[in-house]
């Protein structure tokens, strides 16, 4: 986009200008939009002018400038090329990625947020940018375009932005939608809900980020009843692709236990990727390295001497694998705490049941009887919580109509728990040349694809939902938006951080939000019509810093006029 000023009607503005091939004509066409005036040629009194909004420009450009570095719109021209006439594909799902990022709303309010913004993508009118469009744009577009775009952006990132990709950390979460039950759809279905909100459909989404900076770098949404071990298996030839795409190299995918499996590791090792997951702690395996590694374990060196760990190699399902078995105090912590909550909770509702089996035995009871049966039933499911049954022993007696109970706490098992299996994880991994350091180290950096989950929930930097999309298309394309709009802005805090500026993405995101122009509609007496007047605020260091950055400038040169708000003028020297 070349931008050029012009001057019209005594007045200079500032016009962007893009050239456009369509199919079927021979020459490119010429597409010019106005920025607004570079700046006020006439002084008005305060009591003529009245604030009329503001226009974004620190956020949308600085997202702008990191979309065109990545070359998001030429990856989707290269599979799916537009008209040139209305907005392609990729300009659409660009646009409701800023929006995500900026200001989440309903797709109809498209327009009002592009033309709220002063950084342009496209010369188009952003009339044009709006809910129909969205949804005719994106029907009957195959997950094979969302991937091959998504391999070229991620491409481009590790090139541009030096990210490593030894490293990869994999995980599975889900959305809830609205989407009425007697409506069809593959990818709304009712599945273990992670908000558990039973009523609803729920989505999910499978995400690959680097290990450093979690920068997402592969997606797919899929059917919300469908399993973790199902899912990696379907996304293996992507993955196997964009591994070649990104060039031989040695890499680990960190995942957690829910992908596991024979036929899993196979596929794994064929698509080039070694592996590093945790496993349950029920499964044979885990039971006998814990067993093992009792009074065995070493602290780390280094950053991770608060943890410790045991190390060995066997043989599972046929497999040559290094197995560690790692304590930490932190996890051994939230652990004790979440058992003697739900150890509360338990003990309060048996001492309930034991005042009731009391008065059933005095014949004071109301209502119905308890029963043996529905006396363990009704135990199993209140001490069902992992390791409750454990520790707190509750014996049932009596004959069927005149149960007893008593419940006994055995702090013996409690001790043996924390010895044996409470603060302990057990990781299987195929990189035998690793250290144990680097092992736990890889595996630590599961929770930052946990994080970007985090990010996309609602409140936070790209919010999927709420969302009120009808059809699969609809829902695949607009994941795509949510996940282009995280990638986006996590690149966009990697370069402040990597200058200095901040180091969260919020805090990027709101330092940028507050680089905006005033509009200011001036009404002077006499003839002619309102004139608008863009007023420029006052920028503050880190501000200065964003904008040389990003370039705000070629949008504006009002922003290269401010100072310093923490500077202060120099006295002359008489």
């Amino acid at each position: 986009m070349h931008i050029f000023e012009r001057e019209i009607k005594g007045r200079r503005y500032r016009i962007a200008a893009t050239t456009v091939r369509v199919a079927g004509r021979k020459h490119p066409v010429s597409r010019q939009v106005s920025l607004g005036p570079v700046e006020s040629d006439e002084a008005f009194m305060p009591s003529q002018c009245e604030v009329a909004g503001f226009r974004r420009v620190g956020d949308v450009g600085a997202l702008i400038e990191v979309a065109e570095e990545l070359g998001v719109l030429d990856a989707f021209a290269a599979v799916a090329p537009s008209d040139g006439v209305s907005p392609g594909l990729g300009e659409v799902l660009l646009a409701v990625a800023l929006q995500r990022v900026c200001a989440p709303g309903a797709k109809r309010d498209l327009p009002e947020f592009l033309g709220a913004a002063l950084p342009r993508f496209s010369v188009l009118r952003n009339d044009l940018f709006t809910g129909q469009a969205f949804h005719r744009l994106t029907r009957n577009v195959s997950e094979e375009v969302y991937e091959k775009v998504q391999i070229a952006i991620a491409k481009r990132a590790c090139e541009l932005y030096r990210l490593k990709t030894d490293v990869l950390a994999y995980d599975t979460t889900n959305f809830d939608t609205f989407i009425s039950t007697t409506t069809s759809s593959e990818l709304a279905q009712r599945g273990h809900a992670k908000s558990k909100r039973a009523d609803l459909k729920v989505v999910g989404l499978a995400l690959m980020t680097s290990a450093t900076h979690s920068v997402p770098l592969f997606h797919r949404p899929y059917a919300g009843n469908e399993s973790d071990k199902t899912v990696l298996a379907d996304t293996l030839g992507t993955l196997a692709r964009l591994h070649e795409a990104l060039g031989p190299a040695d890499r680990t995918v960190v995942r957690d236990g829910g992908f596991a499996g024979t036929q899993l590791e196979l596929a794994l090792g064929e698509s080039g990727y070694h592996s590093v997951s945790v496993l349950a702690l029920s499964a044979k395996t885990a039971r006998e390295a814990l067993a093992a590694a009792v009074g065995k374990i070493e602290p780390l060196p280094g950053k991770l001497r608060d943890v410790g760990a045991w190390r060995s190699r066997v043989t599972t399902d046929g497999f040559d694998r290094t197995i560690v078995v790692v304590e930490s105090p932190e996890l051994l912590k939230g652990q004790l705490r979440g058992l003697s909550l739900a150890m509360k909770r338990a003990r309060r509702e048996l001492r309930k049941i034991a005042g009731r089996l009391d008065e059933e035995r005095a014949g004071s009871a109301r209502g119905r009887r308890y029963t043996a049966t529905s006396l363990r039933r009704r135990v199993e499911k209140l001490t069902r919580r992992e390791h409750v049954r454990e520790v707190l022993r509750v014996e049932i007696g009596g004959d069927e109509k005149r149960p007893t109970l008593s419940v006994t706490y055995d702090a013996a098992a409690k001790r043996r728990l924390v010895r044996e299996r409470l603060g302990k994880r057990v990781l299987l991994t195929d990189q035998h040349e690793w250290s144990t350091e680097q092992i736990v180290k890889a595996f630590r950096s599961q929770w930052k694809v946990e994080r970007a989950f985090r990010r996309m929930k609602r409140g936070a930097v790209s919010p999927w939902g709420p969302s009120y999309q009808w059809t699969d298309d609809s829902l695949r394309a607009h994941t795509f938006a949510t996940v282009l709009g995280l990638q986006l802005a996590t690149l966009v805090r990697l370069k402040l951080q990597r200058a200095g500026v901040c180091r969260s993405t919020k805090g990027c995101l709101k330092l940028l939000s507050g680089i905006r122009l005033t509009r200011l509609v001036a009404r002077p007496p006499g003839l002619g019509g309102p004139r608008e007047i863009l007023v420029a605020p006052r920028l503050d260091r880190d501000a200065r810093r964003a904008t040389d950055i990003f370039r705000f400038d070629r949008w504006t040169p009002l922003l290269s006029a401010t100072r310093d708000a923490g500077a202060r003028p120099r006295r002359k020297q008489s």
